[in-house]
């Protein structure tokens, strides 16, 4: 069994917000590949090829619907790309970490206002580092 990672939290600039657990997906950003066989006469060689249109970082995270995460959601989504967001948590060893550089959020999110109610925002960004 692998490390399990726990305990996620959530910046945007600096800033905090409040998240609900078990609710992280993320993508690297390293992009699709595929190797085909090709055909140069008689020979038929393996081709890599990389599709750079797929390197994008991204992630989707359950926020807690309060007036702080409505209030800070909406100064991030008016920021366009300009943010950056860093997803951490906990393991055995000690932590986990990405770091999403000129992240969007880049759904139209719906926000029910119910007590203890969550909502889902998904963030896109340029690059991301550990």
């Amino acid at each position: 069994m692998g490390t399990l990672v726990t305990n996620p939290k959530l910046k945007f600039n600096g800033d905090s917000l409040k998240v609900a657990s078990n609710t992280v997906d993320f993508d690297e950003g390293l992009g699709e590949q595929t190797y085909e066989a090709e055909n140069f006469g008689d020979v038929v060689e393996g081709v890599f090829s990389d599709d750079l249109s797929t390197h994008i970082p991204a992630f989707k995270i359950s926020v807690y619907a309060t007036v702080e995460n409505i209030e800070k959601l909406r100064k991030i989504k008016e920021r366009g790309n300009n943010n950056v967001a860093e997803l951490t948590g906990r393991t055995q060893d000690g932590s986990f970490g990405r770091t999403f550089l000129q992240a969007a959020i880049t759904n139209n999110y719906k926000v029910a206002l119910k007590a203890g109610e969550s909502f889902e925002i998904e963030v896109m960004a340029s690059s991301i580092t550990r």
